[in-house]
């Protein structure tokens, strides 16, 4: 059993005791101004024993109709009531390129921390839209496919890091294609993919992922992460002279934003790119500028599971309480008479 509100319980069970605290206080000085006048035997012999039952009963009823008015008030809730209803939003996959070169501490901690960073930011953002995820690097991985469950899309957002994609590179058609399963049900006129990653393309081929796009009606806005004045990439690597990510010849690499593909990659698929360096809510301005414009998919079924309230029952056990105790207190009125 669950509760609605249970605040009240505490609110409640602290009146009973100042509710019993009072009776009791009550109950001296009430004896001690009998006794002024008479001896408790006196008292006992004078004072029908009907009437001090009634008073018990009555005090003991009143206590319970409380308890039962704070117990509905609290909102006791058991059994699942499932409804089915429809809703519309958007279908947006995002991609985040998790190669060795998003180590690189141009942003802050590092570019793939920012990235992730943002795309929670974006995720905090959604209205009612589906998201779904993939880590990307020489090959791409649907991480989390599209849904409205923040808190399992944040838990495999946050479990991405730079290994995760075991082969090296950067590979934005295979990105595509991994999208465009992703995306395969969704309804809406447009299928929307955000890439962010600082650039470059290692694997496949430019034509093919546009074409791909295209084909599948998928707009791809991009952000750019990292500086174009380039910076040296940390080896994570205890064996390192330099304590760098080192080429052929031993020297250092600096890796830059490549922004040209990226760039090219959105314009040619109806989407738009926008460099993040400088700019900490890039991928959530893409959301808030330029998303508005796309046509949400619509009919998707979902199950809303909430807890069925039971309040009405102490609420009635406390109404049959109270008409006991208004029946025992008329009683006692007219045994008095």
């Amino acid at each position: 059993m669950d509760f609605g509100d249970i605040r009240f319980l505490g609110i409640t069970m602290a009146v009973i005791l100042g509710r019993s605290v009072f009776l009791v206080w009550s109950g001296t000085r009430y004896r001690k101004a009998l006794n002024r006048f008479a001896s408790n035997s006196v008292i006992w012999k004078i004072t029908s024993p009907s009437i001090l039952r009634g008073r018990k009963r009555s005090a003991i009823l009143l206590i319970a109709v409380i308890f039962c008015l704070g117990l509905a008030l609290a909102r006791p809730q058991w059994g699942v009531d499932w409804k089915e209803k429809k809703q519309k939003g958007l279908d947006i996959v995002v991609a985040i390129d998790t190669s060795k070169s998003m180590l690189a501490p141009d942003e802050s901690p590092d570019r793939l921390g920012w990235a992730k960073k943002c795309v929670g930011d974006l995720a905090r953002s959604l209205k009612g839209d589906r998201i779904g995820l993939i880590a990307f690097a020489g090959e791409a991985f649907l991480e989390c496919p599209l849904t409205t469950d923040l808190d399992g899309f944040y838990l495999m957002l946050n479990n991405i890091s730079a290994g995760t994609i075991g082969r090296g590179g950067t590979s934005l058609s295979s990105v595509v294609e991994e999208a465009a399963r992703a995306l395969k049900w969704s309804t809406g006129d447009k299928h929307i993919l955000i890439v962010v990653s600082d650039g470059g393309m290692t694997e496949g081929n430019m034509d093919n992922a546009v074409e791909l796009a295209k084909k599948n009606h998928i707009a791809i806005f991009s952000v750019g992460v990292g500086s174009e004045k380039g910076i040296t990439i940390p080896s994570g690597s205890a064996g390192s002279k330099t304590g760098f990510v080192t080429d052929e010849k031993g020297e250092a690499v600096i890796s830059r934003l490549e922004s040209g593909t990226l760039r090219e990659l959105s314009e040619k698929t109806g989407g738009v790119y926008i460099s993040s360096h400088g700019n900490g809510s890039a991928v959530s301005e893409i959301y808030s500028k330029y998303l508005k414009k796309f046509t949400p998919s619509e009919g998707k079924e979902m199950l809303s599971r909430s807890l069925v309230d039971r309040f009405q029952l102490p609420l009635a056990v406390g109404a049959l309480f109270l008409f006991i105790e208004i029946a025992i207190s008329g009683m006692i009125f007219h045994e008095k008479i």
